[in-house]
Parts: structure tokens; sequence; C-alpha cells
């Protein structure tokens, strides 16, 4: 299993969410998980690029989006994680635990 978490610009979100799914595979015994992260922003990517993996992650819908128009990539492939970004009065702490909460799903 190959997973590719995409969130805006690679600094927050996704870089946690690869950490937390990579402690949830180790937990459920797939020992040929792999996962890696990308933001959106700048990206200059190809279709082909995103057809290594078997899912998706995305932070949210407006990345959903530009996936789809931008890069052709299967909307089958794509799971919304519908997780905001750091801002005034969200901490990190409070992403990586909405992250678990909605990652843990996808691992049991």
């Amino acid at each position: 299993m190959k997973d590719l978490f995409v969130c805006l610009a690679e600094k927050n979100r996704s870089p946690a969410a690869v950490g937390i799914a990579k402690q949830l595979a180790y937990k459920k015994g797939l020992k040929n998980y792999q996962s890696e992260c990308v933001g959106i922003l700048g990206m200059r990517a190809s279709k082909e690029a995103f057809e290594k993996y078997d899912r998706i992650f995305v932070m949210d819908n407006d990345i959903r989006l530009e996936l789809i128009k931008e890069y052709d990539v299967l909307e089958s492939k794509i799971v919304d994680l519908d997780i905001e970004d750091v801002s005034e009065g969200r901490t990190m702490d409070m992403i990586r635990e909405e992250l678990e909460e909605k990652l843990i799903e996808y691992f049991t």
C-alpha cells in the first residue's frame, strides 16, 4: 500500500498525516506500507506522477478539485480528510488529533 498526502504547502498537515499514517500502519502490522507528502503550491507534476499511489489523501476539497482538474487524478483514489490548516486558535496538536481520528478508519 502506498499513500500520498497532499496539503497546500507541505508544511503542517501532510507531514503530520504521514507520521500518523506510518504509526497506524505499524500498529496494524502493515510492513510494506509507504507514504509520502507534497504541497500543491507550486507543484509541477504529471498525471503519471499520481498513478503510483493507491490512495491520495487531500486535506480539503479545494485540493481535491485541483487534483481532478489539473492532474486528471481519478476521483475514486482521492480521500478528502477535510482538515483545516493551522490558524489563530488552531494548533498543530489539534490538527494531529483530528488527523488521527480520521485516519484510523483507513487502517482497521
